[in-house]
């Protein structure tokens, strides 16, 4: 068959499946092959979506990661006025995914260098940064970590989210650890505990004491460290006994 005859079977064959999958068959991915092989990517796009879902659930990430990256793909394409209003849950379960692949560390430096640019939400980009940084400190690779992390805080802070400002905290503090600069690392415990305490919840105030606590232990300044950890034990169990 001619080219542009293969390609109207193609999408004949998407057409008859996804009226089959209506049905309740999940065809999806077979659905998204149809129409990619016919040229029609905008077709595809939400059968990608949903074949990189049913592998997800399944805990099949690296077939999820397979469709969700080719659907990334596509919305990139696509451009800012023709994407889907779904584009940045694909992103986040593309990246979350990446996460629980074996090789995650290679997957989420591609998604910060393919997606910075797609994601129009700021704590999207941030949490990109924070995700390679990540991935570099576990590599040992502290010279790129520090590339990403000033970005992601910067762009945190924007956001005026403190959730959003601890995720990119917490990595900062252990690279601080890594490199042995306890003064720096005391200072960004500060400012997290300070953040924690600001939510004013017995977790997060049971969290900020076990953090303060844990830097004083670590910098040798037991008598302070004593009485936070007794603390955060005491709020812990509290809190276990109030779930139960």
């Amino acid at each position: 068959l001619r080219e542009g005859c293969q390609q109207r079977l193609h999408r004949a064959i998407g057409e008859g499946l996804a009226l089959v999958q209506d049905a309740g068959i999940a065809l999806s991915a077979e659905i998204a092959a149809h129409f990619l092989k016919a040229g029609e990517e905008a077709l595809a796009l939400p059968y990608l979506e949903q074949a990189g879902r049913q592998a997800y659930d399944a805990y099949a990430y690296a077939d999820a990661v397979m469709h969700l990256s080719r659907a990334v793909a596509i919305i990139r394409e696509l451009g800012e006025l023709a994407r889907p209003e779904s584009s940045p849950e694909v992103i986040r379960l593309y990246l979350t995914a990446a996460k629980n692949t074996g090789d995650s560390l290679l997957l989420l430096e591609e998604a910060e260098r393919e997606l910075a640019d797609v994601s129009y939400d700021p704590e999207m980009v941030a949490a990109l940064h924070v995700f390679a940084a990540i991935g570099s400190v576990a590599r040992d690779k502290q010279d790129a970590a520090e590339d990403h992390l000033p970005e992601a805080s910067r762009i945190a802070e924007e956001t005026g989210n403190p959730h959003a400002m601890l995720k990119v905290l917490f990595p900062q503090i252990n690279l601080r650890w890594r490199q042995s600069r306890k003064e720096e690392a005391a200072q960004l415990v500060d400012r997290a505990t300070q953040i924690l305490r600001g939510l004013s919840t017995p977790y997060h105030d049971a969290l900020a004491r076990y953090l303060a606590g844990s830097t004083h232990l670590t910098t040798e300044r037991f008598a302070d460290a004593e009485p936070e950890l007794e603390a955060a034990l005491g709020a812990f169990i509290a809190l276990g006994q109030r779930r139960y």
